[in-house]
């Protein structure tokens, strides 16, 4: 009987202390399980915050970086119907010191339809160019003589206005080589243009014309 007591105790040691193990493994367990979302819980906040700061950082940079790689063009002037046959009507500057008379709009007008009609039904009825009117003149040839008084240098035409006092031919002036040019039917300027006596349909308008340049003068 004593030994048997002496067993019991040792037997009831071994299951406090398994008990006790147990509860030390059922306590540890929960705490590592609650730790790991308490750190990811703390880690979450920080990646989103680092995140947004660099999203609103990297969005101005690349504002900037679009607003020198593409400059704002600047607004284009309208232009009205007025400015576009303004600019089609408007003269050139006038560079010859000596460009009298000069044709006003109108005269200029009636002077290139002229010149126009005539090289269309004979162009021999023209001399056209310097050299043209020129050799024209000295030949004793008549007519009304057209210059450009945009030509430059103005010496080239300069002996001109002479030649026809001396010889009672009537001269006149317009604004632009370039509108005498279009209205010879050429891409070239043209500084001078004599048109010959008109005997046919032209000769009225030619006589007209003359009349009016005189007065200019």
């Amino acid at each position: 009987s004593e030994m048997s007591k002496a067993k019991t105790p040792t037997k009831k040691v071994v299951p406090e202390e398994t008990e006790e193990e147990e509860m030390e493994v059922e306590v540890t367990t929960p705490k590592k399980k609650a730790a790991t979302p308490v750190k990811s819980k703390k880690r979450a906040p920080v990646e989103e915050e680092e995140e947004e700061e660099e999203e609103e950082v990297a969005e101005p940079v690349k504002k900037a970086a679009k607003s020198k790689a593409a400059p704002t063009p600047a607004p284009k002037a309208k232009k009205s119907k007025k400015d576009d046959s303004a600019a089609t009507i408007s003269h050139h500057p006038i560079s010859v010191p000596f460009a009298k008379p000069l044709a006003d709009a109108e005269t200029e007008a009636s002077l290139l339809e002229l010149v126009t009609a005539v090289i269309t039904q004979e162009r021999t009825a023209v001399s056209v160019g310097i050299k043209e009117a020129n050799k024209a003149i000295r030949k004793g040839t008549k007519g009304l003589l057209i210059l450009a008084a945009d030509v430059t240098p103005s010496d080239v035409i300069s002996h001109f206005p002479i030649f026809c006092e001396d010889r009672n031919i009537p001269y006149v002036f317009i604004n632009s080589r370039e509108l005498l040019g279009s209205a010879i039917k050429s891409k070239r300027l043209t500084s001078v243009v004599l048109v010959h006596p008109q005997t046919g349909a032209n000769k009225a308008t030619y006589l007209s014309l003359v009349k009016q340049v005189k007065q200019l003068e």
